[in-house]
């Protein structure tokens, strides 16, 4: 189980970090108008996309947003208001403030950004990378070799050698500069600062200390939509095809990651029972449309920030001999039309009985085992319910600080690393392709990416 996640620096009293964001889509204008501005230490430079309408109309909006617009609207279909009134000098205002450029290429960018002396376009330090994962590996590899920091949206990647080759390049990027030049990558997984996934966290903690041992008995993850793509996403593409798409990357990504940071990055070891189904599997280019199996979670032994060590998982139980596991079965689906919403939820359930569910990303229910009578022994059980958090902050503007803190201080970042991010695409390929496993696909033994 792994230490609660720092709080991400202040960034209030250093210049805002300048960020070229690369994809115009839903998630690339959230990121745009919502998280990388002032406040997080952040300021948009630029937009880049392959499409000129797209990155056009998203740098519109920044321009607005940035002449004091406010934003407004649903996540991933944001728009900025600007209520001028009588207003003159506000209209005189919104009139000189500088375009938010636009650019097609991250190198375009550079050399355009480069010579202009407009202030608010000066040459960016980081490159927010929200395109699909296909085409995360060369971007990346682009703003590292202009000397960029990186951003990066989850999934790390499509395929095994681009995640694989994702976390070279970062590695070195940070490892390989004079002192003080690091360059630094965070992957944008929101489950790192989850306060949810935190406070569960916590929850299994207490319960390890007491029993002195593994207090797991049982876990699930149900991801349940009424269709796919989502209704959000049904201008993306790709997000509906095999190639880059699916639930299980789009989604299931966020959990497997918040799975691995309550007991251990690598403790996934194997995965059983597997079944993937695809509508006209052979010859369709469309993803998944259900994900099933049971994997065996070996826990690690991990210590908390004040020194107390945690019996997740002791590596051998010395009654049995054996190491100590337990089995967490993992259910996706997309044809819960008949659902009024979708089902986000990862449930854990402790030896004593005792469950706890987080739910719809940000919320954290639990259910306890209480008996009801007047005497001890002869009542009738009963499971009360108690909701410990409800729709706390995901993690977004943490993402940004880790980062931001990361490049104003030139320190190592606190937040989700290509390596971290990597770990959890094992999980996900070896599910999808069967990739980096051994034996026959009924049983799939993982295997890491080397330290």
């Amino acid at each position: 189980m792994q230490p609660s996640s720092p709080t991400p620096a202040s960034t209030e009293r250093s210049m805002p970090v300048r960020f070229l964001v690369c994809g115009a889509g839903s998630i690339g204008r959230e990121y745009a108008l919502r998280h990388l501005v002032p406040a997080n230490g952040a300021f948009v430079a630029g937009i880049v996309d392959r499409d000129a309408s797209a990155r056009k109309a998203l740098a519109g909006l920044v321009t607005r947003q940035q002449a004091g617009g406010v934003v407004t609207g649903r996540k991933y279909q944001e728009s900025v208001d600007i209520d001028m009134g009588d207003d003159s000098n506000d209209l005189h205002k919104m009139k000189k403030h500088p375009p938010c450029p636009d650019f097609a290429s991250i190198k375009e960018a550079n050399t355009a950004l480069a010579s202009n002396p407009n202030d608010l376009s000066i040459p960016f330090a980081a490159v927010y990378v929200g395109t699909p994962p296909g085409s995360h590996a060369p971007l990346v590899r682009e703003a590292f070799s202009l000397g960029k920091h990186v951003l990066l949206e989850k999934p790390i990647a499509a395929s095994p050698e681009d995640g694989d080759g994702i976390v070279k390049v970062a590695e070195s990027a940070s490892s390989t500069q004079p002192p003080g030049k690091s360059l630094f990558l965070n992957v944008n997984i929101g489950m790192q600062y989850n306060k949810a996934l935190l406070k569960l966290c916590g929850e299994i903690q207490i319960a390890a200390i007491q029993a002195g041992s593994n207090v797991v008995e049982s876990a699930a993850i149900r991801l349940w939509f009424r269709q796919w793509p989502r209704d959000w996403q049904t201008g993306a593409k790709w997000v509906g095809e095999k190639a880059e798409g699916g639930p299980l990357r789009e989604v299931g990504t966020h959990y497997l990651f918040g799975f691995q940071k309550l007991f251990g990055s690598r403790s996934i070891r194997e995965i059983s029972n597997v079944s993937v189904g695809y509508n006209n599997a052979e010859h369709s280019t469309l993803s998944e449309t259900s994900v099933r199996a049971t994997m065996k979670v070996v826990p690690t032994t991990t210590t908390t920030t004040t020194g107390d060590v945690i019996f997740s998982g002791i590596a051998e139980d010395k009654n049995h001999h054996q190491e100590n596991h337990f089995f967490c079965d993992l259910d996706i689906r997309t044809n819960e039309s008949a659902r009024e919403d979708d089902m986000y939820e990862m449930e854990i359930k402790l030896k004593s009985g005792t469950r706890f569910v987080l739910h719809d990303f940000t919320s954290l229910r639990k259910y306890e085992h209480l008996e009801q009578g007047e005497t001890i022994g002869e009542g009738r059980e009963i499971e009360v319910e108690e909701q410990l958090c409800s729709n706390e902050g995901y993690g977004r503007a943490e993402c940004v600080l880790d980062l931001v803190s990361a490049i104003q201080r030139a320190t190592p970042i606190a937040g989700v690393t290509a390596r971290a991010a990597r770990d959890t695409q094992t999980v996900v390929d070896a599910l999808l392709i069967g990739s980096g496993v051994d034996s026959a696909p009924s049983r799939r033994i993982l295997h890491y990416i080397e330290e």
